[in-house]
């Protein structure tokens, strides 16, 4: 996601049977990937990732008040190298 960019972002500690990413685009954390809604990209994609047998990972992102006046610059990405 393109806004995902313009932040910085970092791990966050996740127990392996975290779904809390579920509830976060799903509304409920028991979802069957068989016969949960496919109504968006994001859902579709995040089915498919669970489906493959792939896990959630848990992350965190924040951008710095005195940044907010460069949004749309990507300043964490070129302060960091590639």
């Amino acid at each position: 996601m393109l806004w995902q960019r313009e932040l910085y972002l970092f791990p966050t500690p996740n127990r392996p049977d975290s779904r809390s990413g579920l509830y976060f685009v799903f509304g409920t954390d028991s979802v069957d990937p068989a016969t949960a809604p496919r109504d968006t990209s994001m859902r579709r994609a995040l089915l498919d990732h669970l489906t493959a047998g792939c896990r959630l990972l848990g992350g965190g992102m924040f951008l710095l008040l005195e940044d907010f006046e460069h949004y749309g610059t990507q300043v964490y990405r070129s302060a960091t190298p590639q």
